[in-house]
């Protein structure tokens, strides 16, 4: 093992996100406040690779301060390894907890294991994508065409400007055990065809969106009133929101990803049909705080419990938490931000995660949240749309719905919601996402409508009793639809707001 090594972790309190009160003695408060004024003062040339120009804390513990959560909070530093035991030595009240990453809770997309995006070498099998109403072509659709799915056997392809996508299969035709069209973010439904025969030089056509044709968030919450959730504030931890037509909000724009502009829309956009969609609480007010600093990228736990407490302070009175802990272990930084959260009479929301039936993820299992598993409705997308893969048994007290595939099982899960092709905002547009992440926001919005209408509810002090008395509305609306507990929790959440 490498002792020179730097690594970086969070340094925080054993107990608390923030060192309030007699939760720290006063020698270690004013270590995290003498850190908290050193936030990234010095330059990549003074601190690599021994920290020479870092600030000493005691003898033998160098640290560089990164970023800090304000006052005696936690902060983000570099220590080297070596000296990790003495700084444990120096301050036993303060915990170093290691970095670790969130990843967006979306379904998963099947991809090719084999060969990348061919460019153009002999014996490649070319097919196009065009827009099933106008036959013009459709850029930026990512084509997984798998003769073996189980192992990932196939190629994948993108289309160009012209709708051409080439797939380095080496005869054709080529009989695909599975094939996946997964459109641009923004304007249509994805295609799937199992048992299919693929020919060179065919042509796949994507059905455009229609705004006017429930989906499944639709089907099961009609459009409401426009000042539906008016009064109350949901802080969307994501990768940014907006701008959009659709939506008024508050905070981070959107990275580029388009997850947290969808996530918001589900809850509060404000549009009407044709033009347009409306969320389930469009009356509230969004704050959207960016964690996830790129598109596609990773959100860390220290930018995930920073964005908590920025939410907590802005007033916020729900957290929507669309992602999923990378690595699927506990995060004491994060959790400890949900307890803060909590205490501070503020109710987290998160999604299970999308692993095919596994172990609900963190921090969706941590009992603080209300935990959301995804649920599908057969009938609300396209027969060939690739929300087709995802349904599966067992079928509710109504035969048409069921829980998407993807979804994670355990008793940990507290409700279910729409998440299999959700129509919502998104950059450029309207797209279709499925996931944990759409089911999520769904109950933060019917969250909302029930704060919104109880006003007594919504009056009380910022402490956990009232945290705990809006979990207690949201939950005891839930109605069950007929699935077993560790899918649907104690159901869907349907009282709470005027249709």
């Amino acid at each position: 093992m490498n002792d020179d090594r730097i690594e970086q972790l969070i340094l925080m309190s054993r107990r608390r996100l923030r060192a309030r009160g007699p939760s720290l003695s006063a020698a270690a408060r004013r270590v995290l406040r003498k850190l908290d004024s050193l936030v990234d003062v010095l330059h990549e040339t003074d601190r690599l690779p021994e920290l020479r120009a870092a600030v000493t804390l005691a003898k033998g513990v160098r640290c560089h301060v990164i970023d800090s959560i304000r006052g005696d909070g936690p902060k983000l530093i570099e220590v080297i390894r070596r000296d990790i035991p003495a700084f444990r030595a120096a301050f036993p009240e303060l915990d170093l907890v290691p970095v670790v990453h969130y990843r967006p809770a979306l379904a998963p997309r099947p991809a090719a294991l084999s060969v990348a995006t061919d460019s153009g070498s002999v014996g490649s099998l070319s097919l196009r994508i065009v827009d099933r109403l106008t036959g013009r072509p459709v850029q930026n659709a990512q084509v997984v065409a798998l003769t073996n799915f189980a192992t990932r056997e196939g190629r994948n392809g993108v289309s160009d400007e012209d709708g051409l996508a080439l797939l380095a299969f080496e005869t054709m035709p080529v009989r695909l055990e599975r094939l996946y069209v997964y459109p641009p973010l923004a304007g249509y439904w994805g295609l799937f065809q199992s048992d299919f025969v693929l020919d060179d030089g065919a042509t796949l056509s994507l059905q455009p969106i229609d705004l006017t044709r429930a989906d499944s968030l639709r089907h099961f919450f009609p459009s409401a009133k426009a000042d539906t959730g008016a009064g109350v504030t949901v802080g969307v931890i994501d990768g940014g929101v907006g701008p959009h037509a659709d939506l008024v909000c508050e905070g981070d724009a959107d990275n580029g990803s388009g997850h947290g502009t969808h996530v918001a829309g589900i809850i509060a956009s404000r549009g009407t049909a044709p033009a347009g969609v409306r969320g389930i609480a469009p009356g509230a007010r969004i704050r959207s705080y960016r964690a996830f600093g790129s598109a596609g990228g990773l959100a860390s736990n220290f930018s995930v419990a920073k964005a908590i407490d920025a939410a907590v302070r802005d007033g916020c009175d729900i957290l929507n938490m669309s992602f999923i802990l990378e690595d699927g272990v506990e995060d004491p930084a994060v959790r400890t931000a949900i307890e803060d959260a909590r205490e501070g009479g503020v109710l987290p929301v998160a999604a299970t995660g999308n692993s095919f039936r596994q172990s609900v993820g963190f921090p969706a299992r941590d009992l603080l949240c209300l935990a959301v598993s995804a649920l599908g409705r057969r009938g609300t997308f396209p027969d060939e749309s690739v929300e087709a893969a995802d349904v599966t048994p067992p079928f509710g007290l109504d035969s048409d719905d069921y829980i998407a595939a993807f979804s994670n099982a355990g008793l940990e899960v507290d409700l279910t919601a729409p998440g299999a092709g959700v129509v919502s905002t998104v950059p450029g547009g309207y797209g279709v996402l499925s996931g944990t992440s759409m089911a999520c926001p769904v109950v933060s919005a019917m969250a909302a409508r029930m704060l919104a209408r109880n006003a007594d509810v919504l009056s009380m002090p910022r402490r956990s009793e009232r945290s705990t008395r809006l979990a207690q509305l949201v939950l005891g609306a839930a109605a069950s639809l007929g699935f077993p507990a560790d899918l649907q929790g104690a159901g869907i959440p349907y009282e709470g707001g005027d249709a």
